[in-house]
């Protein structure tokens, strides 16, 4: 009897630890990160401002151009970029996701580490992608994600 009231208290807790859903929540929270990563590049391949901002909270640090406070501003950001180049041949594939500890040993650009250590939350996920804007330019992306109350965000992104 004694190993069945075991039983139940270790499904009864591990009901209270994992969301209805079944998941982990480090599992739900990657995937959540993905997910807003993805929106933003879909975003930049069809050069819709309105799409990548939706992907996106400010402030937001972008590269070394140092952090965009406002909205307005990060929109005419994106404008301007959107003017600049020809983003509809970008092609990406996103290499990892997970916390800065779980992911430090497969950023490409080491120089990135600092950068995201210094804008992620407690539970932010970084997200590792190869991108190619045009044939043969390959580059290593981060983004750095906030994940609350079950929805993401991006909040930085360096090439």
């Amino acid at each position: 009897m004694r190993g069945v009231r075991s039983a139940v208290v270790v499904l009864v807790s591990a009901a209270a630890v994992f969301p209805a859903t079944g998941q982990n929540p480090d599992r739900r929270a990657d995937e959540l990160a993905k997910t807003a990563v993805v929106a933003y590049l879909k975003g930049f391949q069809a050069e819709d401002v309105d799409a990548v901002m939706r992907a996106v909270a400010v402030p937001f640090v972008m590269n070394d151009r140092g952090k965009v406070e406002t909205g307005a501003a990060l929109r005419a950001e994106f404008t301007r970029i959107f003017d600049r180049s020809d983003l509809s041949t970008l092609k990406y594939e996103v290499k990892a996701v997970g916390t800065l500890e779980a992911v430090r040993g497969r950023l490409a650009e080491k120089r990135h580490e600092a950068k995201l250590k210094a804008v992620l939350e407690k539970d932010g996920r970084v997200v590792l992608v190869d991108a190619e804007l045009r044939k043969g330019r390959a580059e290593s992306m981060s983004f750095a994600v906030r994940v609350r109350d079950g929805t993401a965000v991006v909040t930085a992104m360096f090439d």
